[in-house]
């Protein structure tokens, strides 16, 4: 498999780079009427691509000269519901994985899945290292990478994996329990006093759980429809494993006590789709959370965004000292591997993304988390807003 050099261990003092190449993507329906895409190499001319600290991954010429800056800032200003433009960006500057043979055939929504988890990972870090976080984005994000519909993508040829979506061991503990049954201790503590004593990362150390209300959901009975919430399998995982498994490693612990919590408190997900948001149970009506849960998503967040580069990163990224010009680089496996790169080099704190103010623009524009007056991505899009907003105010004013 070629390898997709990056460079910049100095951080923009030096580049190296390595060709890709342009591919055509096509869509078609299978019998079952799902889109699959089918994408194929264009020709044997290659895309050349550069790092550095500042423009992140570029698009370059053979001789090192940038055709494009910062392809990951590029591909977070799509429009995430015009899924041709979105192919049109890996036509034109590389598809995420090696084309094997040539070719290589996958589902749209799988492709747009890879797509919309590096999305929510760039928006992630991006509002843990703002002064004034996006809290709504925060949460919907976090959410979407721990409970998200996971991509599995094999080679056709050899069977081996070409790509699967990073899985938080937390999200792995919960997929694999079992419901737990109660035992006697359990019966005597809820005849008692009505509830369970939890052991619990957000609220003060230990946590009051309504006995009827996890026995409810334990059964997995809903007799009278009122409580559909109650048979979902995830959910009574969740309520199952926060109540009993207590020896975990503490992140986990984090990740499970701030779901069901979550839940809880607010509203069972039936389903999270990145273009389409949060399908609940029952609408949470106006249910907002708490400051301690508060604190325990900015807990999560972080845990759950370190995972999802580093997982990445540590599969297909690693650094290369080269024996004939006794310069340092970073080779990855693909292109995806490479914007997560870039990922991993963003500077929370220093430097964000952020989206413009104007509207009709809404793209990402790189800036200093400190500078707080930047809201807008040009001086264009500044003027234009302006303009705008100016019309309005004369609209509203009442006649003279």
């Amino acid at each position: 498999m070629d390898n997709l050099e990056i460079s910049g261990f100095e951080l923009g003092v030096e580049t190296f780079s390595l060709p890709s190449n342009k591919c055509r993507i096509k869509k078609n329906n299978d019998d079952d009427g799902a889109v699959w895409i089918n994408v194929e190499k264009v020709s044997d001319e290659p895309l050349y691509y550069s790092f550095d600290g500042i423009n992140g991954l570029c698009l370059t010429t053979k001789f090192g000269s940038v055709r494009k800056k910062n392809l990951l800032l590029e591909l977070a200003s799509l429009d995430i519901k015009n899924e041709d433009l979105i192919l049109q960006f890996l036509e034109e500057n590389g598809f995420f994985f090696p084309l094997q043979n040539g070719t290589v055939s996958m589902k749209l929504n799988d492709c747009l899945n890879i797509i919309y988890r590096l999305m929510a990972t760039t928006e992630l870090i991006s509002d843990l290292g703002s002064m004034d976080p996006d809290m709504d984005q925060m949460l919907f994000s976090t959410l979407y990478l721990l409970l998200g519909e996971s991509v599995e993508l094999y080679n056709d040829d050899t069977n081996k994996t070409i790509f699967s979506s990073p899985l938080h061991e937390a999200m792995n503990i919960i997929n694999q329990s079992s419901i737990a049954v109660n035992t006697d201790y359990d019966t005597d503590e809820a005849a008692e006093k009505g509830t369970y004593t939890v052991k619990d990362t957000v609220y003060n150390g230990t946590y009051e759980l309504d006995a009827e209300d996890y026995d409810s959901v334990i059964s997995g009975d809903d007799p009278w429809h009122k409580n559909p919430e109650n048979t979902d399998a995830r959910y009574r995982k969740i309520i199952s494993v926060y109540k009993t498994n207590h020896n975990l490693n503490r992140n986990s612990r984090r990740i499970i006590d701030f779901l069901f919590h979550y839940m809880y408190e607010v509203g069972v997900i039936k389903k999270i789709d990145y273009r389409n948001g949060i399908e609940y149970y029952k609408d949470p009506q106006g249910k907002t959370i708490d400051e301690q849960l508060n604190s325990a998503l900015m807990i999560t967040a972080r845990i759950v965004v370190a995972n999802e580069i580093n997982t990445i990163i540590s599969r297909s990224v690693r650094p290369f000292f080269s024996a004939d010009t006794l310069n340092t680089t970073w080779r990855a496996t693909s292109l995806h591997s490479a914007l997560f790169f870039s990922l991993f080099y963003m500077r929370p704190g220093k430097s964000v993304f952020r989206r413009c103010a104007n509207p009709t623009c809404k793209k990402y524009f790189s800036v200093s988390s400190t500078n707080g007056r930047r809201i807008y991505c040009c001086k264009k899009c500044r003027d234009a807003n302006n303009s705008r907003m100016h019309r309005i105010k004369i609209k509203k004013a009442p006649d003279s």
